[in-house]
């Protein structure tokens, strides 16, 4: 923000000189903090990065590998789990100052301590990311450096998870002669055996 509001004040400063005219720049100026102070008290940095990230997240679900192994994909953003009272999502540093930068976050930083503070995020002692070894596919380990976020658990059937998930069972009927006969009554008027 006070980069836009940087240029919008030289601007002002280098069209006064061009045109030779008095421009008042403290009142700009005074507009300007005005301004922000009055739009920042009514906004929450960390609750707009939460709202961003889980959008991210949501329509970037099949980047993200379950649990503890990276999956060896073309493009992999981290790691996602269902914990007990939350999501756990471990966007690679890299990933995640990117998708800040896209959705016009000024500063990556401000960012981090909004969603600290908020304790949408946790980090190593003394630091802002969490480093961890994780393993691929092939059991591979490799360390990368993550932006450890705890997401709302409400969230989970959006990103399909859930707890205690059982594998579907789907009844296949191997007699063909069954399946043939079903055909057959069905569509006895299209066709003559």
């Amino acid at each position: 923000m006070f980069k836009r509001y940087a240029a919008i004040t030289t601007s002002a400063k280098i069209l006064s000189h061009v045109l030779a005219t008095d421009i008042d720049i403290a009142k700009i100026r005074d507009y300007f903090i005005d301004y922000h102070g009055h739009t920042v008290s009514e906004r929450s940095l960390a609750d707009k990065a939460i709202e961003v990230i889980t959008q991210f997240v949501a329509q970037n679900r099949g980047k993200f590998s379950d649990d503890t192994a990276l999956k060896n994909m073309i493009e992999n953003h981290g790691l996602i789990a269902l914990k007990d009272d939350y999501i756990e999502v471990k966007i690679i540093a890299s990933v995640f100052k990117d998708m800040l930068i896209e959705n016009h976050f000024q500063d990556v930083n401000n960012v981090v301590n909004a969603l600290r503070d908020k304790g949408f995020i946790e980090s190593d002692h003394d630091r802002i990311t969490t480093k961890r070894t994780v393993k691929d596919d092939n059991g591979k380990k490799q360390s990368l450096v993550f932006y450890h976020l705890k997401l709302d658990s409400e969230y989970a059937s959006i990103f399909g998870l859930t707890k205690d998930a059982e594998p579907i069972k789907a009844e296949i009927n191997l007699d063909n002669k069954k399946i043939l006969e079903s055909w057959k009554k069905q569509n006895d008027d299209l066709i003559d055996f």
